[in-house]
């Protein structure tokens, strides 16, 4: 199971994330509608397809991923950003993470942001983009992915990110930033709330000065007034 470190700092993140392209639908009426229909599916079911550089997807089901979190439009096939959180992770296994989401999506999943929550090290954040080089030789281009170069001092998305060109013409490619004091700040709380479960399992219970507990009724709970019956 998933720690509480690990899922109260996703949470934080994925909320922060929302708020941002909130207050830029707020601020801009252009972006509105758009910001509007993106979406915070968290760790739903992700079908990855099989992939081919050369004549695209063959159909077939790949793998079967289920992220920390991802935003999606509403009428997109893919989220268009996905966050991958790992509290132990080398540096190569993330990359191939990202290339999976990357490449078995013909690029839907535009951006992956994988986060290392190291306890003994400095924890790290990088970014993944899916990008197009030309093949030599031809006038077809190849799909690839890169680390994007890390902004100084934040984590910056773009609307663009979001989801594929089809959703999102004719808007301005607004941009975010979250500082990594503030996902500093995350990380922190989320860990002070392990840390109080691990004293709870650790310690005898603190005796809240009741008396005792009342025993369950006998009778069988009535139904609340207009409840249908399953």
């Amino acid at each position: 199971m998933p720690s509480a470190t690990h899922g109260s700092f996703i949470w934080q993140l994925g909320a922060n994330i929302c708020d941002n392209l909130r207050d830029l639908g707020r601020e801009n009426e252009q972006v509105c509608d758009f910001t509007n229909s993106i979406s915070n599916v968290l760790s739903s079911n992700l079908f990855l397809r099989d992939y081919d550089s050369t004549q695209g997807s063959t159909g077939k089901v790949e793998a079967l991923r289920m992220s920390d979190t991802q935003f999606q439009h509403e009428s997109a096939t893919y989220p268009g950003v996905i966050v991958e959180v790992a509290l132990t992770q080398d540096a190569k296994r993330l990359a191939r993470i990202a290339k999976d989401y990357i490449y078995l999506t013909e690029e839907a999943i535009q951006v992956v942001i994988c986060i290392n929550l190291n306890s003994d090290n400095d924890s790290t954040i990088s970014v993944w983009e899916a990008t197009y080089a030309p093949l030599p030789d031809t006038d077809q281009l190849e799909l690839f992915y890169e680390e994007v170069v890390k902004r100084e001092g934040a984590l910056t998305l773009y609307l663009y990110d979001f989801a594929l060109e089809e959703f999102h013409q004719g808007i301005p490619n607004l941009s975010f930033s979250i500082p990594y004091s503030r996902v500093a700040e995350m990380l922190n709380r989320a860990e002070m709330i392990q840390l109080n479960r691990n004293a709870a399992a650790e310690n005898e219970p603190v005796s809240r000065g009741a008396k005792g507990r009342a025993r369950s009724p006998e009778s069988k709970p009535e139904a609340m007034p207009g409840e249908d019956k399953l």
